[in-house]
């Protein structure tokens, strides 16, 4: 039912929740609400499928909370080594050279 609401914050917040099924986040991770792509990358239960797509989201901070997301593989994460945005560059890099530091 609140998937059906139109306020940014009530999609935000159902983006977010633990138990919203994977189509619907799939759904809202295609919405032109930077604070609704931010809320299904915030969330636990999305799955790699899902969070995918937001590698390339046009908001460089999405891109950057990516980079430390558990769901998605090395190879996922090493598409944004050359993203256009340094701090995201500087992010994946760092977050390489810390996993092969621990290897």
């Amino acid at each position: 039912m609140l998937a059906r609401e139109r306020d940014v914050d009530v999609l935000s917040g159902v983006a977010n929740n633990p138990n919203s099924p994977q189509s619907l986040l799939k759904k809202l991770s295609l919405s032109t609400q930077p604070d609704i792509r931010r809320g299904v990358i915030l969330n636990a239960n999305a799955e790699r499928d899902t969070l995918l797509p937001l590698l390339e989201d046009p908001y460089y901070l999405h891109r950057l909370l990516l980079v430390s997301n558990s769901k998605l593989t090395d190879a996922d994460k090493w598409r944004l080594h050359d993203d256009p945005d340094a701090a995201v560059r500087f992010s994946a890099f760092r977050w390489f050279s810390r996993k092969f530091l621990q290897s």
